[in-house]
């Protein structure tokens, strides 16, 4: 009787210990640099051809396009954020040595530091970018309704937008550092290797991260250089349908710069919509003064 309850004990044990093992090893990670099958080293040469050549292409013209842009006479606050551009694509082409090294050694061998950080910057230089080229397009989008005819230089304004940009980002990339693990998989020739992933604790915690930083940081920027650049480019087009409208809406402006035009300057692209382009500058005047005290 003894024997029995102790093998029914241990049957039970036994399948439980079954039903959790694959329930500890089901595990999938995306492999992100390295290659779980082993490639010919043909293929792994031109890869690295192919990087090499990028990485010292990007360095050579980003480093110079940022001597050129540094030594301008003139500087604007779009001079500084083209600036943040170039040190952005250098800190992303930073990581491509790393990448070639584990094209080579296959597993990830740099440690979980190198880990960290090139899944960070990665990232962090990817949406630096594009949220300064949002930066950039709205810049440009407020000179033009402004009519500014040669765009100043505001260093405090500009600089507290590119540190926002740097820690809004620095903070929103945040997650991908500190989930960055090196884990040890079995590859397709079942050996086992060493691989940078990202494991997250929690499938919510991931969707939810990921819903919000794309929407945060790609689309919301995104909707916003398409906006901006059409706005830029419905003026251009009523500055071609009716030349020299813009010189007269800028004598307008000046002899009414304290009524609500100069504070409202979203009221210019329909001044210049209904513009009829065979007006005197007495009427367009005339037209301006009409559409302020409406």
């Amino acid at each position: 009787m003894l024997r029995l309850n102790d093998a029914a004990m241990q049957l039970s044990q036994d399948l439980r210990t079954q039903n959790l093992q694959p329930h500890v090893e089901n595990n999938s990670y995306f492999s992100f640099f390295s290659e779980l099958s082993h490639s010919h080293w043909s293929v792994t040469t031109v890869e690295t051809l192919v990087q090499m050549a990028i990485f010292l292409i990007s360095v050579i013209t980003n480093i110079g396009a940022f001597s050129l842009v540094v030594h301008e006479r003139r500087r604007t606050d779009s001079t500084l954020f083209t600036l943040n551009l170039f040190v952005a694509d250098l800190l992303f082409i930073s990581t491509i040595p790393f990448i070639i090294a584990v094209r080579w050694t296959e597993a990830w061998t740099l440690g979980p530091v190198a880990c960290h950080a090139v899944m960070y910057s990665i990232c962090l230089s990817g949406s630096v970018t594009i949220t300064t080229l949002a930066a950039i397009s709205t810049d440009r989008l407020l000179a033009i309704l402004k009519m500014e005819s040669t765009p100043s230089l505001n260093l405090r304004r500009a600089s507290g937008v590119l540190l926002l940009i740097w820690l809004f980002t620095a903070v929103a990339v945040l997650p991908l550092s500190l989930f960055s693990r090196v884990v040890t998989v079995v590859s397709f020739e079942q050996r086992e290797m060493q691989i940078c992933t990202l494991a997250w604790p929690h499938v919510r915690g991931e969707i939810i991260w990921n819903t919000t930083f794309v929407v945060l940081g790609y689309l919301l920027p995104g909707i916003g250089i398409v906006f901006s650049y059409g706005k830029i480019l419905q003026v251009n087009q009523n500055r071609i349908l009716f030349p020299g409208a813009i010189e007269l809406t800028v004598s307008a402006s000046n002899i009414c710069s304290h009524h609500r035009l100069i504070k409202q300057p979203f009221l210019l692209p329909e001044i210049l919509y209904n513009y009829p382009g065979k007006q005197s500058k007495e009427q367009l005047i005339t037209s301006v003064s009409s559409f302020i005290h409406r």
